[in-house]
């Protein structure tokens, strides 16, 4: 069994799985915000919709509204939120429900994402639907996969694109908004944490601020048994990562982004004192 794991957020059955043979949860310490704009190293996500859509920005709440469902509750990691649940009725479901009038008013919203068999389902799910996995019974899954000649298929970005009542939630989004057109045809929304704003682009530095809300992290996980010490070599090495010299060497890597000085404090008094 190896000390210290490092990567995306674990999933609710890894620590289902850890908590059942430990009897306890791991300890979780962020050391690094996900890339900008690489694919494949935890990059944010965009609201991406056709370039002509009028729409501009979108709230999480109103995001929530768009791909989620009626729900019973939610998980906060693995406890279950009763308090969480919501009805039907703030479900949204044509253009004219976020705003938009004249011909988009009574439009249906077509939802596109990824096959919930996907992390990034998951994360989403997570980040948006409280944990809830009850998504907008429309939703059109995509996965990618290889074709008989060889090459790897997508899909959902093109098809994204050639849908104007189309929106979908995209891994770095920046990437790819041409949908295979020379030009691009999409745009990323600016997002709010909160009804009324602010709205927060996506970009570089506000992905690296954490002002724009559906940034993804790094995670560093490791155990303590009640009683014991934590491992005196990894609170060293998680202590490297969290200064001012660690986090640069994040950034000269050039993938992942670099905590603020606050989330990097604050997430060393969290080792401090998961290790007393």
């Amino acid at each position: 069994m190896s000390d210290l794991g490092i990567g995306r957020k674990i999933t609710f059955a890894e620590q289902e799985l850890f908590e059942r043979y430990t009897d306890r949860s791991p300890v979780e310490i962020e050391i690094a915000t996900g890339s900008y704009d690489v694919p494949g190293w935890q990059p944010g996500y965009g609201v991406v919709v056709q370039k002509d859509n009028p729409l501009t920005k979108i709230t999480m709440d109103q995001l929530d509204g768009v791909f989620g469902a009626e729900r019973a509750g939610g998980w906060d990691g693995t406890s279950w939120r009763p308090n969480w649940a919501r009805g039907p009725e703030k479900n949204i479901r044509t253009w004219g429900q976020l705003g938009l009038t004249g011909e988009w008013a009574d439009k249906p919203i077509n939802v596109y994402g990824l096959t919930l068999r996907y992390h990034q389902a998951t994360e989403i799910s997570d980040r948006v639907l409280k944990a809830s996995d009850k998504w907008n019974e429309r939703l059109k899954i995509y996965a990618n996969f290889v074709s008989k000649a060889g090459k790897l298929e997508r899909g959902m970005n093109e098809d994204l694109a050639a849908d104007k009542y189309g929106i979908g939630i995209v891994a770095a989004p920046t990437t790819n908004l041409t949908g295979g057109a020379s030009q691009p045809t999409q745009k990323v929304l600016a997002v709010a944490a909160k009804d009324g704003g602010p709205y927060i682009p996506y970009t570089l530095d506000t992905l690296q601020n954490r002002t724009y809300p559906l940034y993804d992290r790094i995670f560093a996980y490791t155990d303590r048994e009640q009683g014991k010490p934590m491992n005196p070599a990894v609170v060293e090495f998680l202590r490297f990562v969290l200064s001012q010299e660690g986090q640069t060497e994040v950034m000269r890597d050039g993938k992942y982004l670099p905590l603020t000085a606050e989330v990097a404090n604050a997430q060393l008094k969290k080792l401090e004192e998961a290790a007393k």
